[in-house]
């Protein structure tokens, strides 16, 4: 039989089987997916689901952490000046060598002072 002579399937009438009436409803769902999935990589962390347990403990940590900079940027400040001292003020150099490291000045007299007289410390063990 000649080429154009075979029927013709959709042509000639005939039934559609049950497959090809899901084949829109799965085209359908994959495209939907598709869709879902390009929407999720798209905006990614931007959408976030918090729960209202997550959202007060984050917006605790939040809190905690900008209070720890606002310390951080407080001891930087107090380090920078304490620094700018050291560098500048012999006086603040003696005082540091003096208080950290007990250091004296030749020619003075240093008194160690004992407990008071009326305490007395308990034994050592």
């Amino acid at each position: 039989m000649p080429d154009h002579a075979q029927p013709n399937a959709r042509s000639s009438g005939a039934v559609t089987p049950p497959d090809s009436r899901f084949q829109w409803l799965r085209r359908w769902l994959l495209m939907l997916a598709c869709g879902l999935l390009g929407v999720n990589v798209i905006m990614g962390d931007r959408v976030s689901i918090y729960s209202p347990q997550q959202y007060q403990q984050t917006a605790r940590d939040h809190e905690r952490l900008e209070h720890e900079i606002r310390q951080l940027q407080l001891d930087n400040r107090r380090m920078r000046d304490e620094a700018r001292r050291l560098r500048e003020d012999p006086d603040a150099i003696e005082a540091l060598a003096r208080r950290e490291l007990g250091l004296i000045r030749r020619g003075e007299i240093v008194f160690l002072l004992a407990d008071e007289p009326g305490r007395r410390r308990p034994p050592a063990r």
